[in-house]
């Protein structure tokens, strides 16, 4: 998947890349039905991305090859919440998609 024109911002700087994402892994922290007193509840919780590999990264159309400054970016991205959030959004409004052209075509 990639991500385009995604914000770094940094204490001095501003800069946007370009990003392929791959083994995007979801979790969920809902238990389920439970039991308190005498009354059953479900918990239902948003499903969530725990984590992501970035593959790629790109600066104005070039790769970023060199190791110490690819590791630099990795480490904000990977601790980046928009780039998480951006995340979901976009593989929800996909799904969304999916299931629309599902039932024109059905």
């Amino acid at each position: 998947m990639w991500i385009k024109q995604h914000l770094i911002k940094t204490k001095k700087n501003q800069i946007y890349v370009d990003l392929e994402i791959n083994n995007i892994q979801w979790a969920n922290d809902s238990i389920g039905w439970y039991e308190y007193g005498s009354a059953r509840e479900y918990d239902d919780r948003p499903d969530y991305i725990e984590s992501f590999d970035i593959d790629e990264i790109y600066i104005n159309g070039k790769k970023v090859e060199h190791k110490l400054i690819f590791s630099f970016l990795l480490d904000i991205l990977i601790n980046d919440d928009e780039l998480f959030n951006r995340l979901e959004n976009i593989i929800k409004e996909e799904a969304v998609e999916m299931r629309v052209e599902e039932m024109i075509n059905a």
